[in-house]
């Protein structure tokens, strides 16, 4: 078996909300999740797209777009610090505009940053939530990515990052 980053650290966000919102969450899940996704870890913001193997993608560039969300759920899980997520934060701020080279381009990886068009939506909703929970800035944070969504929409209105899923996916996750 292979566990992916991209999906494990939106998982461990959703079960730490549900527990700290009184969801009977089985803590031994999120103990084992806080544990896998910490050996996907090499270091704040930064993740293997798969493990144990392949490493993949294990580059900060590269985890621009899961760094965020799994950071938040080690903090949420207090398996970090929310200096580690405000890194994650920084990186994402700093190069988010490369997530959108490849979009409509390529749904494979070969970018130079090896993410792929669907990260781009993706990566916004995540980081989204990342920066309302770490707080600091949060305000300024999310008019800056308000804007840069309100700057790729279609001509009818809709979004669109990864041809195959199309304009609905990119429409709700840019509403969301």
């Amino acid at each position: 078996g292979r566990f992916h980053s991209v999906n494990t650290g939106p998982a461990l966000v959703a079960l730490a909300r549900a527990r700290d919102c009184g969801f009977d969450v089985d803590a031994a899940a999120l103990d084992a999740g806080s544990k896998v996704l910490l050996a996907m870890r090499d270091g704040a913001g930064t993740y293997t797209y798969t493990y144990p193997e392949p490493i993949s993608f294990r580059k900060p560039d590269a985890s621009i777009a899961r760094g965020p969300v799994c950071e938040e759920s080690l903090c949420r899980l207090g398996a970090n610090s929310k200096d580690d997520l405000k890194m994650a934060i920084d990186r994402f701020m700093e190069y988010r505009g490369d997530l959108r080279l490849p979009v409509k381009l390529d749904e494979s990886w070969g970018h130079p940053h090896n993410f792929s068009s669907y990260f781009y939506f993706f990566a916004y909703a995540h980081a989204a939530s990342a920066i309302a929970f770490h707080a600091e800035s949060a305000a300024d944070k999310l008019r800056l990515l308000q804007s840069d969504l309100l700057r790729v929409v279609e001509l009818d209105g809709t979004w669109v990052d990864f041809e195959m899923v199309g304009k609905p996916y990119g429409t709700a996750m840019a509403l969301y």
